[in-house]
């Protein structure tokens, strides 16, 4: 998440003037200075505060504060600790804030059900159209530790459109989980069909479609009250983002001002990270994006034979520290395991299993950026690639004790 210093400005000054009403002059403009450091302090610490950060930065306002009298310590304290919480915390419940991507397409009959699952889920062959589905869905999900689900979106009008817009308003429990678009990049700019050269931004039909989307996206689902939020910014994914070309960072900034001006800004993650001699490191797009995340770090043979886990913990470190210098929050992705064979071939499967499931978890949870607290996990129902832990023959709940007690027990 970038610090914005203006807010934790703002918070500061307003304690500074509140406690300052009957200073003389020259006494509030020694407060307003001391104001300005205080929140220049927080500015600069937010993007590490968390645990004992935090801490520190409180009681450095603390020990400020306390010369002006108890009245200024108690409004400085209060304005601090409300700045940190505004410019760290995200909207979520829990230590840890977790996705997992969502797929609202499934429906006897359609082309995904009739690919085949990988697994039976316990609830069969289902209509992600029923509510009953979905209010299941919510009720596992939000009974085992996830916080909001990142959902596959095609477009208006399409089926997952139709599902997410329609019938999840009307599943119940519905206020247990929030939602976040995930932008299916190829298929809304590319026909479904990625060109070898990627996806040029710089093309006027695929920049018009694109905004034409965002607005769509703001007008049907970010106001609704179970968007899900940091500060305030409507989550917004894109799929394969690092497949766009062209004028990355002004497409992604010109999405942040559309949204803002229509009222609710975007905060934008990236599909960047990958193994590194595929997709190597690029600070300027990095910083193109509010956050980054991998999808799906299966490759090829050599990144998928031996200790995958390890393999993918060292990626991910570059990558975390090349995103902190960037300004940009860090989201490590977790696998249960991968086998796209029922759909695809070529592809060299990962064996899933709870154990690869929680050593992922453990790998990934010292790596979340302190700032945003946040991990992806894919996924909750892609049966395609195998990568669900939604209950399923043979091992039930199995997957969801798995993240409860690797991310919530700790």
């Amino acid at each position: 998440m970038r610090v914005n210093g203006g807010t934790a400005a703002r918070f500061a000054f307003a304690a500074l003037l509140a406690a300052s009403a009957a200073c003389s002059e020259a006494d509030l403009q020694r407060l307003r200075q001391e104001g300005e450091s205080i929140a220049a302090t927080a500015g600069a610490e937010a993007k590490r505060a968390a645990g004992t950060q935090s801490a520190i930065l409180i009681e450095t306002a603390e020990a400020i504060a306390a010369e002006q009298g108890p009245k200024f310590k108690q409004t400085a304290e209060a304005a601090v600790a409300t700045a940190i919480a505004g410019v760290v915390r995200p909207d979520h419940r829990g230590d840890v804030v977790v996705g997992a991507y969502y797929y609202p397409w499934w429906q006897p009959g359609n082309d995904h059900s009739r690919s085949g699952y990988s697994r039976q889920p316990l609830l069969g062959d289902y209509d992600s159209a029923d509510p009953s589905v979905v209010g299941q869905h919510i009720e596992w999900a939000a009974d085992k530790g996830v916080d909001y689900f990142a959902m596959s979106w095609w477009g208006p009008g399409s089926f997952e459109d139709r599902v997410l817009r329609d019938v999840w308003p009307r599943a119940r429990a519905n206020d247990r989980l929030r939602i976040a678009i995930v932008y299916e990049t190829i298929g809304r700019l590319a026909g479904g069909q990625l060109p070898a050269d990627g996806i040029d931004l710089n093309d006027a039909r695929v920049r018009a479609t694109l905004l034409e989307d965002i607005d769509y996206l703001q007008r049907t689902y970010w106001s609704r009250g179970d968007a899900m939020t940091v500060d305030g910014r409507p989550l917004l994914a894109f799929y394969l983002s690092r497949q766009l070309r062209g004028d990355v960072s002004g497409t992604m900034q010109e999405i942040r001002d559309r949204t803002r001006s229509a009222g609710a800004e975007a905060w934008i993650i990236g599909d960047e990270v990958f193994w590194q001699r595929y997709h190597p490191i690029s600070p300027d797009r990095l910083a193109a994006f509010d956050a980054v995340t991998a999808y799906n770090m299966h490759a090829s043979a050599d990144e998928v034979e031996g200790d995958f886990t390890g393999r993918v913990a060292a990626e991910y470190e570059a990558w975390r520290i090349a995103a902190n210098r960037a300004g940009t929050v860090f989201i490590p992705g977790v696998i249960p395991g991968y086998d796209d064979r029922i759909v695809r071939s070529g592809n060299l499967p990962i064996p899933r299993s709870p154990e690869l499931f929680a050593s992922q978890l453990a790998m990934a949870l010292p790596l979340v950026d302190p700032s945003a607290q946040m991990l992806l996990i894919t996924s909750w129902n892609e049966w395609h690639e195998d990568t669900g832990i939604e209950p399923a023959e043979p091992l039930g709940i199995t997957y969801l004790d798995v993240l409860r007690e690797s991310v919530r027990v700790r």
